[in-house]
């Protein structure tokens, strides 16, 4: 008999998992040499029962087929090429994600010009 993939599962899980991407998007930092200067992930409901979405989250629009959403908040700095790819490759995740924002700033330090990238956005989880 064939093992069972459990590929889906790992895709949209059904808890929010933020320990997992954020594993995930310090492993992308590491892999494009780029510096993590932060992540945050927005509040996630573990017991009890869900609130009514705050006003601020109802105005994106919602996730297909009514999945929760994990929202996140990633800076990174580095080299031009080095941002690019790793916007690349955490759009290529196993996770789905959707990107609601991305920035990217230069600012002049002791050593010359540092470029920072700004990404926000939310990842589906089935919420079962």
């Amino acid at each position: 008999m064939f093992a069972r993939i459990s590929l889906p599962q790992n895709s949209v899980p059904d808890l929010a998992s933020p320990e997992t991407f954020v594993r995930q998007i310090a492993g992308l930092a590491i892999t494009n040499s780029v510096n993590l200067l932060g992540v945050s992930v927005g509040q996630v409901l573990l017991v009890g029962e869900e609130k009514k979405a705050s006003t601020s989250e109802s105005d994106i629009a919602p996730l297909p087929e009514g999945a929760k959403a994990l929202t996140f908040s990633i800076s990174v700095n580095g080299a031009y090429p080095a941002l690019a790819r790793f916007l690349t490759e955490l759009e290529n995740l196993r996770r789905p994600i959707k990107i609601d924002n991305t920035g990217l700033t230069s600012a002049q330090t002791e050593t010359g010009s540092e470029l920072v990238l700004l990404i926000s956005g939310r990842v589906p989880y089935l919420g079962k």
